[in-house]
């Protein structure tokens, strides 16, 4: 397979401008990898493969991705090392990790709020709360 190529199981997902340091590059998300590429050449700028990560290689912890987003930068904990690099800005620094959560995660967004509402709704806190509104109103009628 070509760097270059896509597999012919492999999906284009998204694309982004990025930075590593100095040097400009572009991030694609495919369904099965994230594939790194930075400007090289001294006089014409290409695009050369620098990294091509399969999304397995992704860390994860409690089905949580191992990625850190600090305004436009992004840093993901891989197999074979962390990998860090800037986004234009936080709007595309968030739709790229989103984009890999969604992957990786075999989930997407809307998922994972859900998920999270439903813990915060079953929560011990959120039952105790109902209660004493509860108790409170039947107090009041």
């Amino acid at each position: 397979m070509n760097n270059n190529k896509l597999a012919k199981n492999e999906g284009f997902l998204y694309e982004s401008v990025i930075q590593f340091g100095n040097v400009k590059g572009k991030a694609v998300v495919t369904t099965e990898n994230l594939i790194l590429y930075k400007e090289k050449g001294l006089f014409t700028k290409k695009l050369r493969v620098d990294k091509k990560i399969p999304m397995n290689d992704i860390k994860m912890y409690k089905d949580k991705v191992l990625m850190k987003q600090n305004n436009n930068r992004l840093t993901l904990q891989t197999n074979r090392g962390d990998v860090s690099f800037e986004c234009k800005n936080i709007f595309e620094a968030n739709k790229l990790s989103n984009k890999i959560k969604d992957v990786r995660t075999d989930t997407n967004i809307i998922d994972r709020v859900c998920i999270g509402i439903n813990k915060f709704k079953n929560s011990e806190a959120v039952k105790m709360l109902n209660d004493g509104v509860k108790d409170t109103i039947d107090k009041i009628s």
